[in-house]
């Protein structure tokens, strides 16, 4: 890493930005990413480069940030690789970071555009490595991770940052009544509610989908993501637990082959449909309901089965597919008529906010 290199893009960076306050003029989300801009740069672009020589992202090829925030991890990649693009949900943070960008003399090589990592707008296999620090959490998670292994060239490397469980807890046991710390434990409580509707079924509720899994969870999720952890390089923001639970915790993982080609072999590997429908039935627990509906698609299970239909409805459910009048529709012209019907009223207890009546129909249409 050549350090004095990133500290004089940083230190430009910096001046740039407290030169430019009307970035965050008016408008409340302006406002916040450029609050965050300065924050990530008082920080500095060595303190990524020194993160991404941990991870050995050093002398790679093209590299993604999956939620880049304000180009900190992007532009720090591009000094010490050459090409970094970035993907990024909220426009303002784009706006701010190709400015940034563009301050310290590395536009074309550091690019940020407007996009969702369940969605990424590349091509496949276009980059050897990606990182997605802190973002994962307020995701799909699995059809984000189904993308960072679509756009990942064979073998490519792929880092994850992600808040657990532990640190919704200890959000939850901090005292203080002054607004800002009722206003996290209201966003704690929230989320670990949603993080348990999920495990009943449901993919969202109201006030979003904000997760809390723990490590191994994720490991598992990677696993039906053709994406296998190989490191835990601990250079996580964030204290690392509490109360013996993890706050906050890392890994690095490698592509080991596209996600179907991965099913196909884990269908052949199962035998029989008993098998396969139980290897299904795990790929739902684990977070992986598009895994688990392509398993029984690929085995050529009768679709007619109570049992197939069962688990196609609950994975519907679980990975939000199953949204408005024309899905529902859909799925009782396939004469699930009883799932449909339940799932419906799930669906209308949840715009109610009848959050308990929601789980147990979930976990109904799930056959739990």
């Amino acid at each position: 890493m050549d350090r004095p290199k990133l500290q004089a893009l940083n230190a430009t960076a910096l001046t740039w930005l407290q030169s430019q306050p009307q970035l965050g003029a008016g408008d409340p989300k302006a406002q916040y990413a450029y609050r965050y801009a300065l924050g990530r740069y008082a920080v500095g672009l060595p303190h990524y480069g020194a993160a991404f020589e941990k991870l050995g992202f050093v002398d790679a090829g093209p590299g993604l940030d999956i939620g880049s925030g304000a180009g900190h991890w992007a532009n720090a990649y591009a000094a010490m690789n050459r090409v970094a693009r970035g993907v990024e949900l909220r426009p303002e943070f784009v706006t701010i970071s190709n400015a940034v960008t563009a301050a310290i003399g590395l536009s074309g090589q550091a690019v940020a555009s407007v996009g969702d990592a369940a969605s990424l707008p590349f091509e496949d296999a276009a980059f050897d490595t990606a990182w997605c620090h802190g973002v994962l959490m307020f995701a799909a998670h699995g059809a984000a991770l189904q993308e960072a292994n679509r756009v990942l060239r064979p073998a490519g490397r792929f880092y994850l940052a992600y808040t657990a469980l532990g640190q919704r807890l200890r959000t939850l046991a901090r005292g203080g009544d002054d607004a800002q710390t009722v206003q996290a434990r209201r966003g704690a409580l929230i989320t670990l509610f949603n993080h348990g509707l999920y495990r009943a079924g449901v993919d969202r509720t109201p006030d979003g989908r904000t997760r809390c899994c723990t490590r191994a969870e994720i490991e598992r999720l990677c696993r039906w993501h053709g994406l296998e952890p190989v490191a835990a390089p601990d250079i996580q923001d964030g204290s690392r637990g509490w109360e013996g639970l993890e706050t906050t915790f890392d890994l690095l993982a490698r592509k080991t082959g596209d996600v179907r080609s991965g099913l196909m072999a884990k269908a052949e590997a199962a035998g029989d449909d008993g098998a396969l429908m139980a290897l299904a039935g795990e790929a739902l627990a684990d977070g992986a309901p598009e895994a688990a509906r392509q398993l029984v698609d690929i085995g050529g299970i009768d679709p007619a089965r109570a049992d197939v239909r069962r688990l196609r409805v609950s994975a519907a459910l679980k990975s939000g597919r199953l949204t408005g009048r024309m899905r529902l529709e859909a799925l009782l012209l396939r004469r699930d008529r009883s799932e449909a019907a339940t799932l419906l009223r799930a669906m209308i207890a949840l715009d109610r906010r009848r959050y308990a009546a929601a789980a147990a129909l979930a976990a109904r249409a799930g056959g739990g």
